[in-house]
């Protein structure tokens, strides 16, 4: 017995779907009201349609509430960090510190708009990224709509590999794909994404002075480009946990160093910059309790700990040795689908693991800053509500989106619509893999969460094509 390929059979398949984007674009719902119940959607469609046994349910719920943890481990620390800093006021004392790097405007662009952002987006993600490189820019005297544009615009090339490389594991997850193939694809998404990082660097010249701040520019937009957008690909053939990350990081000393030379290193402006609104006189700001270097105190130690944890081979092997992971027995549907047994399903190395680094690094950073009496009385417990604000709502929609992407895959309705796909598109679906990927991010507001929406159909759809695999997953991850 096999599963009816018919209309009814793939509207009932693509229903949940369709619940989850509708009320989000047409009503306006948050991805924590839609996909809980795009979720029960799913397990009803996989009950009574498409024949799932309840233990099949079951199994896949734990599948994916396992993966959700994995995933959210690595959130709820993320956000801690940066409600730490904004307690702190350590982002004021960064801003304070980058602007004595430099009196060259478009390199305080640079740092502000581009190369610190994707810093943040290296580590944390989730918007933090573009809250507090905006108003950073605003602060130098960037027009606050174009402060958002540049920012959005040059730090989503980290939106794969940042938040130590969340939505990457997040399709590794999804398509179970590894070693030559998982390599193949880090390679096409990363080819993708340098492009974006060139385009990012070059608008941003474009947009503050046009040709003239181009020909000034193109030399630091080029090197920025080089590091991030090359180091990303070399990094995710070795470790993809850092890929983001680290080209971040060296990119922002690189500028930092450019800053010093004759050419960078002296006061240079456009008066008629269309994105600048000029007020005068600059007012002197106190930059608090932290200097610079104290500010960048928890990043430091997180590059320190990762570097050592994940690129040196002997510790790196030392501390993969223990795993967790648990079995699941096989399921099969009434049209005999099956979703083969685990014997220890997506297991997790946790002393190498992006969440215990992460971990480490907001308890250091508590410390840390408490030593240096940045945090007022209460401060932790308002850090602790505000990050439970931000990442509960984020949580349940990740949580809910595994789950149904799960179920929709042991229960056969992933097939069903790769297999209506692949029929009507043919070979022609190489072209729309990207803007499905565009279509995920664009809607759920997330890289990852797109990944673990349309991962699954992606790589059904290449294999029923008989397209490139890691094609098709590279471009939608990069879309």
């Amino acid at each position: 017995m096999t599963i009816p390929l018919t209309p009814f059979m793939w509207c009932v398949a693509i229903l949940p779907i369709v619940f989850l984007l509708g009320t989000m674009i047409l009503l306006n719902w948050s991805a924590s009201k839609a996909a809980p119940l795009a979720l029960a959607i799913a397990v009803i469609s996989a009950l009574l349609i498409y024949r799932s046994a309840p233990i099949a349910i079951l199994s896949e719920s734990a599948k994916g509430l396992w993966n959700a943890a994995v995933i959210l481990a690595v959130v709820w620390p993320a956000i801690f960090i940066h409600e730490l800093y904004v307690e702190g006021n350590a982002y004021n004392s960064i801003k304070i510190g980058m602007e004595k790097v430099s009196k060259h405007e478009l390199i305080q662009l640079i740092i502000f708009g581009w190369v610190f952002p994707s810093f943040l987006q290296g580590v944390t993600g989730f918007g933090v990224a573009v809250a507090v490189g905006a108003p950073l820019l605003v602060g130098i005297g960037v027009a606050p709509f174009w402060s958002v544009v540049i920012v959005l615009l040059c730090h989503s090339w980290g939106g794969t590999f940042g938040t130590l490389s969340i939505a990457w594991q997040a399709l590794l997850t999804e398509t179970q794909i590894g070693g030559e193939t998982a390599a193949a694809t880090a390679l096409v998404a990363c080819l993708i994404i340098w492009a974006h990082n060139f385009i990012g660097g070059f608008a941003l010249c474009w947009f503050y002075g046009k040709a003239k701040a181009l020909r000034e520019g193109l030399p630091v937009s080029l090197l920025v480009s080089a590091i991030q957008g090359g180091g990303q690909l070399l990094l995710a053939q070795v470790n993809h946990t850092v890929a983001c990350f680290l080209p971040a990081c060296i990119s922002l000393l690189a500028v930092i160093l450019l800053s010093k030379t004759e050419k960078y290193g002296k006061a240079w402006s456009l008066a008629d910059s269309r994105i600048m609104v000029r007020h005068g006189e600059e007012q002197n700001e106190s930059a608090g309790v932290l200097t610079f270097a104290q500010s960048l105190f928890p990043y430091i130690l997180l590059t320190v700990i990762a570097v050592t944890v994940l690129l040196i081979p002997p510790v790196h092997a030392l501390l993969s040795q223990w795993t967790i992971g648990f079995p699941f027995v096989e399921t099969v549907t009434g049209y005999g689908y099956i979703t083969k047994a685990e014997d220890c399903f997506s297991p997790l190395t946790p002393f190498t693991y992006a969440g215990t680094v992460l971990i480490l690094t907001s308890a250091a950073g508590c410390l840390f800053f408490k030593r240096r009496h940045c945090i007022e009385p209460g401060g932790f417990a308002r850090i602790s509500k505000k990050t439970l604000i931000k990442t509960v709502p984020a949580s349940i929609a990740i949580t809910s989106l595994l789950i149904m992407s799960k179920m929709l895959g042991s229960s056969g309705q992933i097939y069903v619509l790769a297999q209506g796909v692949a029929q009507a598109l043919g070979k022609e679906y190489v072209i729309v893999a990207p803007l499905i990927g565009m279509l995920g991010s664009f809607i759920t507001g997330s890289n990852m969460s797109s990944n673990i929406l349309f991962g699954n159909f992606q790589m059904t759809t290449a294999r029923l094509l008989e397209l490139p695999l890691s094609s098709l997953l590279g471009a939608q991850t990069a879309g």
